[in-house]
């Protein structure tokens, strides 16, 4: 039995040896922990002030290290112990890196500030592109430029929407807040990543997930035991599942309140691009299936709903792309629009029950909706009608209905235009990694407004023109896709010994 264990743990590929070992050195910590600081364990964050983690912060920040240091040093650097390391491999390995650490910045807000977000993921894209025109001489050129077009055609129109505006000076300072931000996508189509930078990238990024999800779940056990709340708690879809002493309810998004970003939704979104991505560049799915795991209890313990629905369903349909006979694979559009149809009749039931604030958000839409309907009331207005209806929010939480309010028929139609190059893109170009990102982004467009925060849209924006641009096409084939390849190169190598 000995000798069997030891076989299949031989079996299991190098990059999966983190996944399985982390946990069991965070349980280990955990009752050093536990020994050592009994007052941390057993302090009840919902007693006094919820959101006052300062006594458990330093534990935070010493499992993060950790957690980093183990995944950095013994997983993904077996590179640099490479004596024959090329300049390009520098180059490529310094640019994922770079951003990675904007990537770890997104979900834990480390550094504080829209710059602070912003500089990794500009320094990266500026280095590959140097190195990329002045060094290697590779000819300029830009990829996609349908797609760069109709975004352009759209920002375009959400300026001259200042003209008709209601409220002109908000308008202008809506736009000014976000149109600069069309320019990570025309970088990107200007410099696209190289695909070796894209699956370094994407290890780095699963090891910063992977740490966040741990961290995230450790501090919910210990909220659980500190409360005396049950830990299956958060699988009972209760949106606020713990109970202050005084009877008052509080939501679980405190816990990750100890860190710079709040908003569950984007944090999900960021932290789901790695685990997609993985499905279908790993052939091994031990990485995946553990990312996978941590991921769906966040999502419980967040309550976020839409994730709770979304992830397993895309999750089913990339696995039955990847591993199902040509035939079955025949119906799996049908399976995704019947997946997608679900989506959008589900979150629309949640949204349309009177008892969620969603509801009353599109009540007051429902009174404006015909004031200007073809150019809209222009960018912004949605705040102020909000606001003077009695509610403090700044948009309806529907990126759709957000648009024919403020921009009218002919911005959401530029919209749709906008979506249909980018999709028809992908498509074109076979990047099954932008087809199930775009998929999940447009059905958060349901349940949010993305463009109104300018971080969260860019926490949206970033891994999307990551995985969107890239400058040669996709190696790492799935499913039959990848069956073909092989079956075309045996033919061509029978034919070549005949």
């Amino acid at each position: 039995m000995t000798y069997t264990v030891i076989r299949k743990w031989q079996n299991i590929p190098n990059e999966a040896y983190f996944f399985i070992i982390l946990p069991i050195v965070y349980a280990i910590l955990s009752g050093i922990v536990v020994i050592a600081f009994p007052r941390s364990i057993t302090h009840n964050p919902l007693a006094i002030d919820p959101h006052d983690r300062s006594y458990i912060t330093p534990f935070i920040y010493v499992f993060g290290i950790i957690g980093l240091l183990i995944g950095f040093l013994g997983y993904s650097s077996r590179a640099l112990y490479n004596t024959k390391i090329t300049k390009s491999q520098i180059v490529e390995g310094t640019v994922a890196f770079v951003l990675s650490l904007g990537f770890l910045n997104l979900i834990t807000g480390t550094v504080y500030s829209f710059l602070g977000y912003i500089i990794p993921f500009a320094l990266g894209i500026l280095g590959w592109s140097i190195y990329k025109y002045a060094y290697a001489k590779k000819p300029f050129q830009i990829q996609s430029p349908k797609v760069i077009i109709s975004i352009a055609l759209f920002v375009l129109y959400c300026a001259s929407s200042v003209l008709f505006s209601n409220n002109k000076s908000l308008s202008n300072e809506f736009f000014w807040r976000i149109s600069w931000l069309v320019s990570i996508p025309l970088l990107f189509a200007i410099a696209p990543l190289d695909n070796k930078i894209i699956t370094l990238f994407t290890r780095f990024a699963l090891i910063i997930g992977y740490t966040y999800l741990l961290i995230i779940l450790l501090l919910y056990l210990q909220a659980c035991y500190a409360s005396e709340t049950p830990i299956n708690v958060a699988f009972q879809l209760k949106k606020t599942f713990f109970v202050a002493p005084n009877g008052e309810p509080i939501y679980s998004s405190f816990l990750i309140e100890s860190f710079g970003i709040h908003h569950y939704q984007f944090i999900t979104f960021v932290l789901a691009t790695p685990f997609f991505v993985s499905l279908i560049r790993y052939k091994n799915l031990y990485s995946s299936a553990c990312y996978g795991i941590s991921l769906v209890i966040f999502t419980h313990v967040l309550q976020v709903r839409f994730a709770i629905l979304v992830i397993p369903s895309l999750t089913i349909i990339m696995l039955l792309l990847k591993y199902t006979a040509h035939k079955l694979q025949v119906i799996l559009p049908v399976l995704l629009t019947i997946v997608v149809t679900a989506s959008i009749i589900s979150i629309s039931f949640f949204a349309l029950n009177k008892n969620d604030v969603r509801y009353k958000y599109l009540e007051v839409a429902s009174r404006h909706y015909n004031e200007n309907p073809i150019w809209g009331m222009g960018m912004g207005t949605s705040q102020m009608i909000l606001f003077n209806a009695g509610y403090d929010v700044g948009h309806y939480h529907n990126s759709y209905i957000e648009t024919y309010m403020e921009l009218g028929i002919i911005g959401s139609l530029l919209l749709l235009i906008m979506l249909i190059a980018i999709f028809s893109d992908a498509i074109k170009r076979k990047n099954y990694e932008a087809l199930i990102l775009l998929t999940y982004i447009l059905l958060l467009m349901f349940v949010e407004e993305i463009a109104f925060h300018t971080l969260y849209f860019f926490m949206v924006l970033f891994p999307l023109c990551v995985y969107s641009f890239r400058e040669t096409p996709q190696k790492h084939l799935v499913g039959i896709f990848e069956k073909r390849e092989v079956h075309v190169n045996t033919s061509l190598k029978k034919h070549d010994e005949k």
